[in-house]
C-alpha cells in the first residue's frame, strides 16, 4: 500500500476496509517507537552557533551563545594568543559543569573581527583544559548582524 502510487483522496481510500485496516495498524505505535509528533512538540535543544573570527590574525573558532551572560575565554587559549589580562575579583562565571568559579583575570575591550567587521569585547578569563572561546552575542544587535543569512 505504501508504495503504490494513486490518484485518490484519503477519504475515498478509507472508504475501503482493508485499506483502513492498514493505516489503523500502522498509525497504533507500539512501546518502542517513537511518536514523530511528540517529537516535534518537544521545545527545541540548545544548538550553539559555531564562526570564525579573527583575534590578533589568528583564525579561532568560536562559539556565539545568545544566553551568555559575558564573553569568555579559558586561560589555555588566552595564553596561545599572547593575550595580557588584569586580575579580576568576579567569582560569578558559571562555566559548563554549572558551578560558579572566580575568573582568571579579564582582557578589557579585545579587538575582535567577526566577517570583516572590528569589535571590541571583554574577555572573561577562567580556568579550563580546553581552549575554547564563548562570545556573548550583544555584539548582534549593535550591528545589526542577521546570523540565518
Amino acid at each position: 500500500m505504501f508504495q503504490q502510487r494513486a490518484e485518490i483522496t484519503y477519504g475515498q481510500l478509507l472508504e475501503y476496509p482493508e485499506h483502513r485496516a492498514v493505516l489503523k495498524t500502522a498509525l497504533n505505535l507500539s512501546k518502542d517507537q517513537v511518536n514523530i509528533t511528540e517529537k516535534y512538540e518537544q521545545p527545541p535543544q540548545y544548538t550553539p552557533i559555531k564562526v570564525y573570527i579573527r583575534i590578533k590574525g589568528n583564525a579561532i573558532l568560536a562559539i556565539l551563545d545568545t544566553e551568555a551572560y559575558m564573553s569568555v575565554v579559558t586561560k589555555p587559549l588566552a595564553v596561545a594568543l599572547g593575550l595580557k589580562w588584569k586580575s579580576s575579583t568576579r567569582n560569578d562565571v558559571v562555566a559548563v559543569d554549572d558551578k560558579p568559579q572566580a575568573t582568571v583575570g579579564v582582557v578589557k575591550d579585545m579587538p575582535i573581527i567577526i566577517a570583516d567587521t572590528q569589535t571590541y569585547i571583554p574577555l572573561q578569563v577562567i580556568n579550563s583544559a580546553s581552549k575554547t572561546l564563548l562570545l556573548r552575542t550583544d555584539w548582534l544587535d549593535k550591528y545589526k548582524a542577521d546570523v540565518l543569512s
